[in-house]
């Protein structure tokens, strides 16, 4: 471990050594009382003192403690001692071998753990051990770079070894959208528990001094975090998951979560083309133009009563099948009249009808077998077959719509296709704007059609008369397509393009795009938000009851009565050297970290950073969001206001109330206000404050 003042611990400073290794082992879904804990780590034996445990680690209880809400303990674990750091990597292999699981899973064991360990072995010029199974068994690793704009960038070292199958479970939640992919975030939201409350400066001082209460400490620490992210595995059935999504996608299992979606869908084209026996052939791409994406139809911004929502089932896929739209079908462009073209003509891409193409026969087989497979499941009471069953539904529909997305890879030299790429989003704008024309022409005197957006349309209707216009809209689609009625919500609030808010019949509320459904705001700011909604979908609130709730909340936040933790905001940091670009060093994130850092604190490589924002003490900056005597406004960086609520009950510093409600309640609510009448409202709030404004003693 590295000392509090040199930092993140780094694999090549030679002082940063791993000190200690848990592994649990348990079969698959089996209850936990079977499972095994190994505790692997540096120390003396002989001298309880310097080891900090027993002097007889060797001993095995029978069993292995029940998760509980008390904490994991130690009964049960094997204590297993060795002199070096060499010594405990070789150990580790050793006991997983002896072991010899199927899956080997820990929570971003490709980002740190495992690339921790590689890059350690080889400061020493060693090998990672070979965990491999068979006489001919290797091990392996390499590094895996790529990107996306679903999943952003991804660097990490991949092991693989014979036998065996690494799943990192980070990689699995990432699929998701959350507020954060901490172990502890997750588990507290999926479990009900989280981490052992130990920070990194707690572990330095445990290995630095070996008391062994602290060592102690640290070893529950260890074990507890094998055993939450074991709990995580099960409980999302992952094993099923990874099963399911590896035999659609025909790719390996590491290759689901290690890997973009390119190659996965590459991977089912080339079994495609081999049960076809069609060989694919490289094509040359000349030219590549931008194409214009999928419609969406501005919403007239309000609150609306009754209203449904028709989904086109499947669109692009569905599009794909009914056009037979694929390079291999490709004709070429041709013209056709269009009074509306100022030419009278326009350029079409057009495809041959015979024979079905590599990808719509592809699309189609899918969308079939998940039929069949869902078909399947209403048929089974075995759970656990329903279990398995919906895993392989699932990964059918991700499969399904995946596939469009390969013709609008440019480096695709197989797929790649312009032509086919704004030939199914073309068609997809064609019938949103036609489904709208066609409801708006013969189903109303009034406007019904609120909002469109991609495969969907808000109807002010209704849901018995939008089921009877999905119906009658889909006897004309060309099969496979059809438009469903998919909800009804009592009210519907809109904003703007992709951001609006529904309430159900029970008076549940759904938030897309918005302050609720994002997570840059404080857990105040989105309470708030969502009470304010509340009100606003209420009939018994009148505007004048919202305006004062939010003058009397905003009064509560200036006056200091909100609580610290409920201002409390999180930011993740990576390892700072892994920060570029020209404002790279002005990063909220960076500028707390290298604060933190010079001060002693140490940082684990990608954790998140808890703080609050305060008054700042530089005399060209304690006016904070205020305004000089000049009446200009004083610019400060955010990183330079982030403090930790340890930093600030120790140091006594004052929360910047203003600047929460300049820089997240104006923002966030001003917007929702305004449908009710008055523009700005909270922003002129907020320069008023500002005039006068005397901040309260800080609250502990």
């Amino acid at each position: 471990m590295c000392g509090p003042r040199e930092g993140m611990p780094q694999p090549w400073r030679r002082s940063d050594t791993v000190e200690m290794i848990s592994l649990v082992v348990k079969t698959y879904l089996d209850d936990f009382s079977t499972a095994k804990s190994y505790l692997l780590y540096i120390g003396n034996n002989s001298n309880p003192t310097l080891s900090g445990f027993p002097s007889n680690p060797q001993i095995k209880f029978e069993r292995f403690p029940e998760p509980s809400k008390q904490g994991l303990g130690l009964e049960g674990s094997t204590f297993i001692s060795v002199s070096s750091e060499t010594d405990l990597f070789e150990k580790f292999a050793e006991v997983l071998i002896s072991e010899d699981p199927d899956v080997i899973t820990g929570y971003n064991i490709f980002g740190f753990d495992l690339s921790y360990i590689l890059n350690r072995l080889k400061l020493q010029l060693k090998h990672f051990p070979n965990l491999g199974r068979g006489k001919d068994g290797k091990t392996f690793s390499y590094k895996v770079e790529w990107s996306s704009s679903a999943y952003g960038e991804n660097v990490y070292d991949r092991v693989e070894a014979t036998g065996r199958v690494f799943v990192d479970m980070i990689l699995f939640f990432r699929r998701m959208k959350l507020e954060s992919y901490s172990l502890n975030f997750v588990s507290k939201l999926y479990l009900g528990e989280g981490k052992s409350d130990v920070t990194p400066n707690e572990m330095w001082q445990a290995f630095e001094t070996r008391d062994p209460e602290s060592l102690l400490r640290v070893a529950k620490y260890c074990v507890r975090d094998s055993m939450l992210t074991l709990r995580l595995f099960d409980k999302f059935f992952v094993w099923n998951e990874v099963c399911e999504m590896s035999r659609a996608m025909h790719c390996s299992i590491e290759d689901i979560y290690t890997r973009g979606e390119q190659l996965k869908v590459f991977n089912q084209i080339v079994h495609e083309c081999m049960q076809r026996d069609i060989v694919l052939v490289p094509r040359k791409i000349d030219t590549w133009k931008e194409y214009k994406g999928a419609e969406v139809i501005q919403p007239e911004r309000g609150i609306y009563n009754g209203c449904s929502v028709l989904d086109f089932q499947s669109l692009y896929p569905s599009i794909l099948i009914a056009y037979n739209i694929c390079p291999s079908t490709y004709t070429g462009v041709k013209p056709t009249p269009d009074p509306a073209s100022p030419s009278g003509v326009t350029n079409r891409h057009t495809f041959r009808e015979e024979p079905v193409g590599i990808l719509p026969h592809l699309v189609k087989r899918l969308l079939d077998e998940r039929k069949a497979v869902k078909a399947t499941i209403k048929e089974t009471s075995d759970p656990h077959i329903q279990k398995i069953l919906d895993r392989r539904q699932n990964a059918l529909k991700v499969c399904a719509n995946s596939v469009y997305g390969i013709t609008g890879f440019k480096s695709n030299k197989y797929f790649g296709h312009v032509a086919s790429a704004e030939s199914i989003t073309g068609l997809g704008r064609q019938l949103l704007l036609k489904v709208v024309e066609t409801i708006e022409e013969h189903y109303s005197d009034k406007k019904l059609v609120l909002y469109g957006d991609t495969d969907s349309v808000m109807l002010n209707c209704e849901e018995d008369l939008a089921k009877q216009i999905a119906k009658d809209i889909t006897a004309e689609l060309p099969p496979p397509m059809a438009l469903n009625c998919e909800a009804y919500y009592e009210k519907m609030l809109f904003m703007s393009k992709k951001r609006y808010i529904m309430r159900e019949k029970g008076g549940k509320i759904k938030y897309k795009g918005v302050v609720n459904a994002r997570r840059n705001y404080c857990v105040f700011v989105r309470n708030l938000y969502s009470e304010i909604v509340t009100m606003m979908l209420d009939d018994a609130s009148s505007p004048e009851d919202v305006l004062k709730y939010a003058d009397e909340q905003v009064l509560d936040l200036v006056n200091g009565k909100v609580k610290n933790e409920d201002l409390l905001m999180t930011k993740s940091v990576k390892a700072l050297d892994s920060y570029h670009g020209e404002h790279s060093e002005s990063l909220p994130q960076v500028l707390m970290a290298k604060r933190l850092l010079s001060e002693g604190n140490v940082l684990g490589s990608g954790e998140r950073l808890e703080y609050l924002f305060v008054e700042t003490e530089e005399p060209q900056r304690n006016l904070s969001t205020l305004h000089d005597s000049l009446g200009l406004r004083v610019k400060v960086l955010q990183g330079n206001k982030m403090y930790t609520p340890d930093e600030i009950e120790e140091k006594q510093l004052k929360i910047d109330y203003l600047y929460y409600l300049e820089k997240q309640i104006v923002p966030a609510l001003d917007d929702l206000l305004e449908i009710l009448g008055p523009e700005n409202y909270l922003k002129r709030f907020h320069k008023l404050l500002a005039r006068n404004f005397k901040p309260p003693n800080p609250r502990r």
